[in-house]
């Protein structure tokens, strides 16, 4: 039994305690594995999930960038190709768009974020008050506050903002504009080495699989 970690306890990855993108990805996985070899997913905070991995227990982390692990060169994990392309938007009012061309496109916005989360070059605009920013601790209310016409923009996640529009029915309501791209894979701890060409031939084989892109439109990531 191998344990499938993630940390993301947010719609579309969980959308209840058994359901959601998360889910469905670890039962494709085990309905293609052999029966000595199977997944099951938990959910746990970045910092235990960090923590786990100092360990020698075989794991998966699903759904995460190379980058985010400090492992660009892919020198400390082995990781599987990419399961889809995500990235982050700047999502604004319809009725008063912003097209997303540089830093210089948001300053004298005021911008919804969430509490303790880094913007790159957004925060230095902050410090130098090009920017007002206000922290929120829920993703959702930075939409609802957007709608109302209380911030000019917020930054969200594609795949988040897109299953919420989508299972909302706000279509119509938002521009979204690219603001960073990045793509989406499994960590595989070095415990799992000798299981490494099975997992990394299953997403391979994912490309071809009307079940996976029938899940990637389910959850609105794929029109």
């Amino acid at each position: 039994m191998v344990r499938v970690l993630s940390y993301y306890e947010i719609v579309p990855f969980k959308i209840t305690d058994t359901q959601g993108l998360s889910f469905d990805l670890v039962a494709q996985l085990n309905a293609a594995s052999p029966p000595s070899l199977q997944f099951t997913l938990q959910h746990l905070p970045r910092n235990r999930i960090n923590n786990a991995l100092t360990s020698d227990e075989g794991l998966i982390v699903l759904l995460v960038n190379p980058a985010w692990f400090g492992d660009k060169e892919k020198t400390r994990y082995f990781w599987s190709e990419s399961l889809f392309q995500d990235g982050n938007d700047v999502v604004s009012l319809i009725t008063s768009p912003i097209s997303y061309t540089g830093i210089e496109s948001l300053k004298g916005k005021k911008m919804g974020a969430l509490l303790g989360r880094k913007y790159g070059l957004i925060d230095k605009a902050v410090e130098d008050g090009d920017i007002i920013r206000e922290d929120v601790n829920d993703l959702g209310r930075n939409l609802r506050k957007l709608n109302a016409g209380y911030i000019d923009f917020t930054i969200l996640s594609r795949t988040w903002s897109a299953y919420l529009i989508n299972s909302q029915f706000l279509h119509g309501k938002f521009k979204r504009s690219p603001f960073k791209y990045f793509t989406r894979h499994l960590l595989i701890s070095r415990s799992l080495k000798p299981h490494v060409k099975f997992i990394t031939d299953w997403v391979n084989s994912l490309n071809h699989s009307e079940q996976w892109q029938l899940t990637l439109k389910k959850y609105g990531i794929k029109q």
